[in-house]
């Protein structure tokens, strides 16, 4: 029997990284594939669970209002005392991480494409005071009918926002 989630039964991970796990799930009542990111917060303090919990809902708040193609669609959010879920927009595709891991050279038409794409994208979003903070080639995911989708908000800062603090690190060090 496949682990639940409300309605969503979760059929495999397809992601994981610093902030949680995201499954490939089912949609037992819209009948639809979604993606569906957990962070497990069991065993932090209460200020930590307090803090993760209002930057993944800011995350969620600021995908959602995002209505654009090249903008993964939240669906919406859970939370509970020890775990906060997003629930997305299930894209058919890879992240261009995974086509450059494969070692192929990509056309200069699929790069223009591509990366045409994702700033067109990123322009959208900063006209609306949004500044994604973490893009990367794990974040940018390219459908099966080649559209590139931008990915994971996590860091994402809105000009009002008040969540990220001097001193403190977010994002992807490299």
């Amino acid at each position: 029997m496949q682990p639940q989630l409300g309605h969503y039964e979760l059929r495999r991970v397809i992601g994981s990284g610093a902030s949680g796990t995201v499954w490939e799930a089912w949609d037992q009542t819209l009948h639809r594939r979604a993606a569906i990111k957990v962070t497990r917060l069991a065993g932090k303090s209460a200020e930590e669970r307090a803090d993760l919990h209002a930057r993944f809902r800011q995350e969620a708040q600021i995908t959602a209002g995002l209505q654009h193609q090249g903008v993964v669609s939240v669906f919406g959010y859970e939370e509970t005392r020890d775990e906060a879920c997003l629930i997305m927009e299930f894209v058919d595709g890879e992240t261009l991480l995974a086509m450059l891991g494969r070692g192929e050279p990509l056309s200069l038409e699929q790069i223009v494409s591509i990366l045409g794409s994702a700033l067109r994208t990123l322009d959208y979003c900063h006209r609306r005071g949004i500044v994604h903070r973490d893009i990367k080639p794990s974040n940018l995911m390219v459908t099966s009918n080649g559209d590139t989708k931008v990915a994971d908000f996590g860091v994402a800062r809105h000009e009002t926002s008040t969540l990220t603090m001097v001193g403190t690190l977010s994002g992807t060090l490299t």
